[in-house]
């Protein structure tokens, strides 16, 4: 009896509060939201597209039906598209805290492997931004992994110029170049501002082997801070989020194909 009671009672949830009426914009769901119980699990925000459940992963599409979530994530192996589909409601969302409740079908769909008491309600804080820090120029590297991890090169300055160099287990393997858009400056200064740089690493390890390695390094004024990470263990979870961000940003920009910025890497 008690096994039934916990099976239907994210569906009883889901349909007493479909039947409210608030209504959402994705300017209320905007920014990082961290689980309260259990910080692996991260949603990310930004105009229309969102990395869910993680701080690391490929940027999907969502939208918002009043106070309905539902994300809709296209992942691409090899040849093979799959597209899933994720349905939350939104219970409460006031005073940077954000409460989801999953629907029965995502709770039992996608999450049948793990402790549905963990998926069933996600209650989420809001990361807080910090003062943006100035800075000139930013690199970034990541390397391969024994799997299919992305590796590429990109370097990027304050105004959005923006070099980059598809390696291997990207969308684009070769080297570009472009801009990125005002929007896509702000939403990466934001996660730039959610660093303390100040007790950040140059390193971070795990005690593993065979995993991705991942270089940065910020050209601030007076200074250049610099930190690698391997594994994704021991870092800040605000480093491992803006990781992320570079590490998909050339999805979502114009950019074109370009033969000759290669040379500007060669000194990172």
């Amino acid at each position: 009896m008690t096994k039934l009671i916990f099976n239907i009672l994210p569906f009883l949830l889901f349909v007493f509060y479909s039947c409210q009426h608030e209504i959402y914009t994705f300017s209320d769901l905007e920014g990082e939201w961290i689980s309260k119980t259990n910080s692996r699990t991260v949603f990310s925000f930004k105009n229309g597209k969102c990395s869910y459940l993680s701080p690391i992963g490929n940027f999907a599409h969502f939208k918002i039906d009043k106070n309905e979530l539902i994300i809709i994530d296209t992942i691409k192996r090899r040849k093979k598209v799959k597209i899933k589909e994720y349905h939350f409601l939104i219970d409460q969302l006031r005073n940077n805290s954000l409460t989801l409740i999953t629907d029965s079908l995502t709770l039992n769909t996608h999450f049948k492997y793990s402790n549905l008491r963990d998926y069933d309600t996600i209650k989420l804080y809001k990361l807080k931004q910090n003062a943006i820090p100035k800075f000139s120029t930013i690199n970034f590297e990541s390397s391969q992994c024994y799997g299919t991890c992305p590796s590429m090169k990109l370097k990027l300055d304050s105004i959005g110029n923006i070099t980059y160099e598809g390696r291997a287990y990207t969308e684009q393997n070769g080297y570009y170049s472009g801009r990125l858009s005002s929007e896509q400056m702000n939403f990466l200064k934001r996660k730039i501002s959610y660093l303390n740089l100040d007790s950040t690493k140059t390193k971070y390890t795990a005690m593993w082997t065979d995993d991705q390695t991942c270089k940065f390094e910020i050209h601030l004024e007076g200074t250049i801070f610099k930190t690698s990470v391997y594994g994704f263990n021991e870092e800040p979870l605000e480093l491992r989020i803006l990781f992320n961000e570079l590490m998909e940003i050339y999805k979502f920009s114009d950019l074109k194909q370009d033969s000759l910025h290669k040379y500007y890497h060669d000194n990172y």
